[in-house]
């Protein structure tokens, strides 16, 4: 199911970590691990999944089909493991 500002399918276990991890808030930092964006990825790893114009790029900056792509991805890969809330 695509969530309202993206046209991604996330599936519901990511819904739920997105909502665990920053409410949804696409522009949401933690301040103190300076995670960042939807699913509070730290910026090696949203590196490792971000489209290339998006690298080196805050998470909290790229839109949230771009965030929600990458966490598909990074989900389909290696599983829910990279999100302490999962």
């Amino acid at each position: 199911e695509a969530t309202s500002g993206s046209s991604v399918n996330v599936n519901s276990h990511l819904q739920a970590i997105a909502q665990r991890e920053s409410g949804g808030d696409i522009t949401a930092i933690n301040p103190s691990s300076g995670a960042a964006g939807k699913y509070q990825f730290l910026q090696a790893t949203w590196d490792s999944v971000a489209p290339a114009e998006y690298v080196g790029v805050s998470p909290a900056e790229a839109p949230e089909s771009v965030q929600d792509a990458a966490a598909v991805e990074l989900y389909n890969t290696v599983g829910p493991s990279q999100w302490v809330t999962a």
